[in-house]
């Protein structure tokens, strides 16, 4: 037996965390969003597991985005912390069942040498032993200065508040690197109100949402894409439950902080083009009613090479040099006036909006304006750039 052998030590044995496997999984499942899984920083790729008296927390981050869940009724006498590899655990959490036994084991502080260990026990005498290579120390914290409450801009509403925001422009962020100010949600105070407002473009379609969530005077944010993802995948879309989002004013972070869960996010350092520009301010033309069952029929058709659907004489239609050719009614409301107009636009784009209103209303204003959509959200707002046919 050498003298680096993890058995031939006399362990310091904290006290144990109870954790029922159900929880441990979903706990799990709301740290998974930060976890950067091929990190060569091998404390990324842990959970700062902070136990005591007063609860648990569970804390992940890559740098950019820091996710914390904090678990009340999970208790020890005695406190203890711990980083432990987060892929491991989150298998484990999926194969054990019943309430899970955490016993942190400290290695003696005089060897260098020895790793604490993190034991985990289940009901059925199942067991498992992490060696817990990264010290809590290292693991990196938010910075204290970020805890100044004068220093953010605080947003309250409710998860299906900030869940609508979300659901209703996540479609039109841009996936392109070269604007990078366009790969996230713009949040600001709606012109002459004092209300929120989300912003979203690609540049090919812009998503401006309205809704009855006061804002303070001077906020301005855009929100990763990341922070979008994440907060839809946590939040609740029809629960009333309350929901704070706090924009800081100098650092360039946001932070939501609803029921156990802390998300803690880098937001972009940009400036966002004026949006206002786009929205067209002429009188509409002509409109056009679609659903989401009729466009069906249109997307057999369409390919990588072939996506522009024609408007007009009262039909969509859809021509693919290869396949043939698709139309579907349309009728063309005309304003009094008005002349019936040829225009087109890109089917993908049409069709990402049906999946997300399955009816809505296209406003024409000439074949070479950007049109506007509208669906039974009074507050909600769509704009859609036409294309040649």
């Amino acid at each position: 037996m050498t003298a680096h052998d993890p058995d031939a030590f006399e362990p310091l044995i904290l006290d144990a965390l109870h954790v029922p496997a159900s929880q441990l999984r979903m706990i799990c499942r709301q740290l998974a969003p930060a976890h950067e899984r091929h990190s060569k920083i091998a404390v990324l790729r842990t959970v700062l597991v902070q136990a005591g008296r007063h609860g648990t927390s569970f804390q992940l981050t890559d740098l950019d985005l820091t996710i914390r869940v904090q678990a009340d009724d999970l208790t020890c006498q005695k406190p203890w912390r711990a980083c432990v590899p987060f892929a491991l655990l989150q298998r484990l959490a999926a194969t054990f069942d019943g309430i899970l036994r955490l016993t942190h084991v400290k290695a003696p502080a005089e060897d260098p040498y020895l790793m604490d260990r993190l034991t985990i026990t289940a009901d059925d005498g199942t067991s498992a032993t992490i060696n817990l290579i990264c010290r809590p120390d290292d693991f990196p914290q938010l910075p204290e200065t970020l805890d100044d409450p004068p220093a953010w801009h605080v947003l309250p509403m409710t998860q299906a508040q900030l869940r609508r925001y979300l659901d209703l422009a996540a479609h039109c962020i841009s996936r392109e690197e070269t604007r990078y100010y366009l790969n996230g949600l713009w949040v600001c105070r709606k012109p002459g109100e004092t209300t929120l407002r989300a912003v979203a473009t690609d540049g090919h379609r812009m998503a401006v949402i309205d809704g009855g969530v006061a804002a303070p005077e001077g906020i301005g944010t855009i929100i990763p894409t990341v922070a979008v993802r994440t907060m839809r995948s946590l939040t609740d879309a029809k629960a009333n439950e309350p929901a704070m989002l706090l924009l800081h004013k100098d650092a360039h972070r946001m932070r939501l902080v609803f029921g156990n869960l802390l998300i803690d996010c880098k937001t972009i350092d940009g400036k966002y083009p004026d949006y206002t520009r786009v929205i067209p301010q002429n009188p509409t033309r002509a409109s056009v009613t679609l659903t989401a069952v009729s466009l069906r029929r249109l997307t057999p058709f369409m390919s990588d090479m072939t996506s522009a659907v024609c408007f007009r004489a009262g039909l969509a239609t859809l021509r693919n040099p290869t396949l043939g050719e698709v139309s579907i009614a349309a009728p063309m409301t005309l304003a009094e006036g008005a002349d019936p107009m040829e225009i087109g636009f890109n089917l993908r784009f049409i069709d990402a909006q049906a999946r997300l209103t399955p009816t809505f209303r296209m406003d024409f204003i000439s074949p070479s304006d950007p049109c506007r959509i509208h669906s039974e959200d009074p507050s909600a707002l769509w704009i859609l750039m036409p294309m040649r046919v």
